[in-house]
């Protein structure tokens, strides 16, 4: 495989997300935001979690009001219900949970700022979006994000995912271990691209970061680790966990 193989990742819009997900766009040459596909509402698309304030070990959902719409709609049409003030609500919820973690004085103002401009914003994934990019500045992170919907590509399921990644002449798709179920490695392989599963949340749970509020929890928005750890923690825990992956791409593995 080439030395430097062109690295392609796929999601689904993700309200402030996790640091798996954030991972995959540090980690990739191009993130497509497949927007384009049918929302699903138990899914983490508009919702989060955070740490619950003054209560070890337990966490909080930060939900997006949505306007009605119907069960088949696609991502890319759904609308965000602004008639709630959903945003000071949310920003509360922060401040509460995080207000003496080490970096949040630091942060916070750049987040605060961030739902200020998004004020009016009708389209969901035009809000999810503010907010990967406000991580990836904090990040300084160079990864080219597209939408699925912009693109000139279509197909179902897993052969939509694989002609995404064919577009751009990924030669690897970082993909999330729930894919594993339904996705056909011989079908990439025979496309000429590598399969590379994220297990970040394994390796979290081995080698947890520091969360002075409580027990560890893993899965949680990725505030809780730009809060505690700062970006330069989160970078140091991304440049730490890729060691496994970089060897898995030297050798050829998928996995």
């Amino acid at each position: 495989m080439d030395p430097k193989p062109k690295i392609v990742a796929i999601h689904q819009p993700c309200y402030l997300p996790w640091l798996g997900y954030l991972h995959k766009i540090w980690f990739s040459d191009v993130f497509i935001l497949h927007d384009n596909v049918q929302f699903t509402k138990k899914s983490f698309i508009k919702r989060v979690l955070i740490r619950k304030p003054h209560a070890p070990g337990e966490s909080d959902y930060l939900i997006m009001p949505l306007k009605k719409h119907s069960d088949f709609e696609l991502i890319k049409d759904i609308r965000v219900d602004h008639s709630q003030d959903w945003r000071r609500k949310h920003l509360v919820k922060m401040t509460e949970a995080y207000r003496g973690a080490p970096y949040f004085s630091r942060y916070f103002p750049a987040v605060e700022r961030m739902f200020g401009e998004v004020v009016g914003m009708e389209s969901l994934t035009d809000v999810i979006e503010k907010g990967i990019r406000l991580f990836m500045e904090l990040l300084e992170c160079p990864t080219q994000v597209v939408r699925s919907s912009a693109l000139p590509v279509q197909g179902q399921k897993s052969e939509y995912n694989l002609n995404l990644v064919r577009h751009f002449g990924g030669q690897v798709y970082y993909s999330g271990t729930v894919a594993a179920g339904y996705q056909s490695e011989e079908e990439y392989r025979a496309a000429g691209v590598a399969l590379l599963y994220s297990r970040i949340f394994a390796y979290l749970g081995e080698h947890p970061y520091a969360q002075p509020q409580g027990e560890f929890i893993n899965g949680l928005s990725s505030l809780d680790a730009l809060f505690n750890i700062g970006a330069e923690g989160i970078k140091a825990l991304f440049a730490d966990y890729e060691i496994g992956l970089r060897s898995a791409l030297s050798r050829g593995d998928a996995g």
